[in-house]
C-alpha cells in the first residue's frame, strides 16, 4: 500500500524528467554549423562601412539613433536594430558575425577598422590601419545576451565573418566610373568581397585550394556560406543613366554567377543566395517616381519588375549549379516574396507604416528627405520602429528583418528549404 501510495508522486517526477531532459540535450548540442559567412550589400553589413565611407546619402550611420532598438547604440548596420543575418546567426547557436573590417591580421577581432578603411579612389580596396574608427559592431553581454554573447572564443580565428558592404555593387566600381554612374562614395563590389575572402582563406590552408582531408576541407566544410541580396545598387546607380537597364542586368547576373562558381568549386558545400526584395516598395522608390507607376502591392512597378527579372535569372543559374555540383546544397531565399507577403498582411505583422520611413525628415506621406538622411542633424526617428516598415527610406526595420529571417528558416520561404539544409548537414556530419 505505500508504494501504491507514493506512485502518482513517482509518476509526476518521471514525466517532469522526461519533459526537461530534451531541452536539455538541445542545450548541449553543438551547432549544425562552426561558423557562418557573409556577402552581401548594406542589408547584410554588420560594420565594414561608417558614416564616411558608406553608401551616397546615408552618411550618419555611425550616429544615433541608428542602433537604438537592439544595441542602443549605432553599430554601423543599416537598420535600428539587428539584420537578418544576425538573426540567422542566433538560430544556429552562433554569435554575432564581426566585419572584416573589425579583424587583425590573424583574423581575431580587433577594434572597429582595424583591418581596412576605404578610400575614395576608384575601386580601391587597400587595406591601411583605422584603429580610430567609430561605431564598433562586436556585440556585448549587456546588448546582445544569449548566444550571442562575444568571448575569446568567438572571436578566434575559425569565427564567422562577414565580408557584406553597403553601397557595395555585382558589377565592378569601375563600370560606373567609365559610364559616369557613379558617386564615388562605396567603391567596393562583389568582386572586392571575394578578394578579401580569398585572402582570408590563406591563412586557413587554402593556398592550394580544397582537397580531401586537407586542413582547408576540414574548415569549409563545417561553414555556412550566406549570400545576401546584391545588385539592386546597380541598378540604382544605372536608372538615370544612359546604359539600358537591361546591360546592367546581364552583366550584375554574370558577376554574381562567377562569384559563386568560385565558392562552388574551391569552398562552400552548404550555400544561401538571397534574392533582390520588391526594392519598389522602399521609401526612397516611393518618393521617386511618379504616382502613376504603381503595381498591385502599391509600390513602384518599373522597379519590382526589374527585381523580378533579376531574381527569376538569379534562380537559373542556381538550378544549373545544382545539376553541376550535386553534392554541395544551395538554397534560394525568396527575399522578393517574403517582403511581398508583409506588404500584403502589414497589419496582421503589428505594422501601420508600409511606406513612411520611421527615421527621416520632411513628414508626409514618406518622411523622407534626399539630403536629410536619417543620422543628420535634421532628422528624428519615431518611436515605435516595430510599427514600421521602411526605417530609414531605403533599408528595414529589425522588426521586418525578423519576420524575414523567420521566412528563410521556419516558414519555406528558401527552395528548397532550409531544413532541407539543415538534413544534409546532419547526415554528412554524422
Amino acid at each position: 500500500m505505500a508504494t501504491s501510495s507514493h506512485s502518482p508522486l513517482i509518476t509526476a517526477v518521471v514525466v517532469l524528467v522526461t519533459l526537461i531532459t530534451p531541452s536539455t540535450a538541445t542545450a548541449t548540442t553543438p551547432p549544425p554549423f562552426t561558423r557562418i559567412f557573409a556577402f552581401g550589400d548594406s542589408f547584410t553589413d554588420t560594420g565594414n562601412t561608417r558614416s564616411a565611407t558608406g553608401p551616397s546619402g546615408f552618411n550618419y550611420v555611425s550616429n544615433p539613433p541608428y542602433g537604438m532598438t537592439f544595441f542602443h547604440h549605432p553599430t554601423n548596420r543599416y537598420s535600428d536594430g539587428r539584420l537578418v543575418i544576425d538573426f540567422v546567426a542566433s538560430s544556429l547557436s552562433l554569435p554575432f558575425l564581426p566585419p572584416y573590417g573589425h579583424l587583425n591580421r590573424s583574423g581575431e577581432v580587433a577594434s572597429a577598422g582595424a583591418r581596412w578603411k576605404s578610400k575614395s579612389a576608384p575601386g580601391s580596396s587597400k587595406l591601411t590601419n583605422n584603429a580610430g574608427a567609430s561605431g564598433t559592431n562586436a556585440p556585448t553581454p549587456s546588448t546582445s545576451g544569449g548566444a550571442n554573447r562575444t568571448s575569446k572564443t568567438d572571436s578566434s580565428v575559425g569565427a564567422s565573418v562577414n565580408f557584406a558592404v553597403g553601397g557595395s555593387t555585382a558589377i565592378e566600381h569601375r563600370f560606373f566610373v567609365k559610364k559616369n554612374l557613379s558617386y564615388d562614395v562605396t567603391p567596393e563590389s562583389l568582386g572586392t568581397q571575394l578578394r578579401w575572402f580569398e585572402e582570408y582563406a590563406k591563412g586557413k590552408g587554402c593556398e592550394k585550394g580544397w582537397k580531401q582531408g586537407s586542413e582547408c576541407m576540414k574548415f569549409f566544410e563545417n561553414s555556412l556560406f550566406w549570400v545576401g541580396e546584391i545588385g539592386a545598387n546597380d541598378y540604382a546607380y544605372a536608372a538615370f543613366g544612359s546604359v539600358p537597364l537591361s546591360v546592367v542586368q546581364r552583366l550584375a547576373i554574370k558577376r554574381i554567377t562567377s562569384f559563386l562558381e568560385v565558392l562552388l568549386q574551391k569552398y562552400a558545400k552548404y550555400v544561401v543566395v538571397q534574392g533582390l526584395p520588391p526594392a519598389g516598395c522602399l521609401t526612397l522608390s516611393m518618393f521617386l517616381a511618379p504616382s502613376v507607376d504603381r503595381d498591385n502591392l502599391g509600390c513602384v512597378n518599373s522597379t519590382n519588375q526589374l527585381s523580378q527579372s533579376h531574381n527569376a535569372l538569379l534562380q537559373d543559374k542556381l538550378q544549373s549549379f545544382r545539376k553541376q555540383y550535386p553534392h554541395t546544397v544551395i538554397l534560394y531565399a525568396d527575399y522578393w516574396s517574403s517582403y511581398a507577403s508583409i506588404i500584403k498582411n502589414a497589419r496582421e505583422h503589428g505594422f501601420m507604416e508600409p511606406f513612411k520611413a520611421c527615421c527621416g525628415s520632411g513628414g508626409g506621406d514618406y518622411n523622407f528627405a534626399p539630403f536629410e538622411a536619417c543620422g543628420s542633424p535634421s532628422a528624428s526617428a519615431c518611436k515605435d520602429p516595430s510599427k514600421y516598415i521602411n526605417w530609414d527610406g531605403v533599408h528595414l526595420t529589425e522588426a521586418v528583418y525578423k519576420v524575414v529571417a523567420d521566412s528563410f528558416l521556419h516558414r519555406n520561404y528558401t527552395h528548397p528549404s532550409f531544413d532541407y539544409l539543415l538534413m544534409r548537414r546532419k547526415r554528412r556530419h554524422v
